[in-house]
């Protein structure tokens, strides 16, 4: 399938967000815009739906195939065609070695994780990664550290630099939503709140730009908890506000 250049363009300062109950999804400033530019927003795009086309076509519910195993096979795609686009940038993206069993890259100053958040194109302010590792970043020596996000207030993205490649789809749909999202509340090394969603991708139209959050309480202080072997998603979790 071929993904318009528009799909994946980033939503700048002319594009004013709308703002349900009085919030808005706040800007996530300039090393944001630097990082995730028009180029690698498409490149993920491109090697998220890549991921989700080979799974699709390999996936037969007769042989014993299941919603587990599509999650299960997209992730590990998912994670071979993004380390294909990092060998081919030339520093945009790279792979982060260090973390073994945790897959991030990182570009721009920011580390990204890739985790499976929906199997249709839901609320994304509603959905999240099931693992328990979706809250772990790097810090400079590449060592994975547990986000700590107890100092920044609800709509302070600006300075923080952990985002995730949160997409939506299924094995009849294929890919269906692609959003970059910076979470800004944890618990127990599990995302529990997003700070900032821009839409680069929906299955049969346009990216919107930033998505308009939900309003929601200060995050709690982030307990620290161990470090466990990733675990790909598989299914949805969603969090009613």
């Amino acid at each position: 399938m071929t993904i318009p250049d528009e799909a994946a363009s980033a939503a700048d300062s002319t594009n004013e967000p709308r703002e349900p109950n009085g919030r808005r999804n706040p800007d996530p400033g300039p090393a944001y815009r630097e990082a995730f530019t028009d180029d690698v927003k498409r490149a993920i795009v491109r090697a998220t739906q890549e991921a989700y086309e080979i799974v699709r076509e390999r996936h037969d519910e007769e042989l014993g195939f299941n919603a587990n195993t599509f999650g299960y096979n997209v992730y590990h795609v998912g994670k071979y065609q993004l380390e294909k686009y990092c060998k081919r940038t030339g520093g945009k993206l790279e792979r982060v070695d260090e973390l073994k069993t945790l897959f991030r890259v990182q570009g721009g100053g920011y580390t990204v994780g890739f985790y499976k958040v929906g199997s249709t194109a839901g609320n994304i302010w509603e959905s999240f990664p099931t693992s328990e590792n979706g809250a772990m970043s790097v810090n400079d020596q590449g060592q994975p550290i547990l986000l700590g996000l107890e100092d920044a207030m609800v709509d302070s993205v600006e300075d923080l630099r952990y985002a995730v490649v949160a997409h939506m789809g299924n094995p009849r749909d294929g890919l269906c939503a692609v959003y970059i999202c910076i979470p800004i509340q944890t618990e127990f090394g599990k995302i529990k709140r997003w700070g900032f969603a821009e839409e680069i991708y929906k299955l049969d139209r346009e990216a919107v730009g930033p998505i308009p959050p939900q309003p929601s309480a200060l995050p709690p202080e982030t307990p620290a908890v161990p470090i466990v072997p990733e675990e790909p998603e598989t299914e949805i979790v969603v969090t009613a506000k």
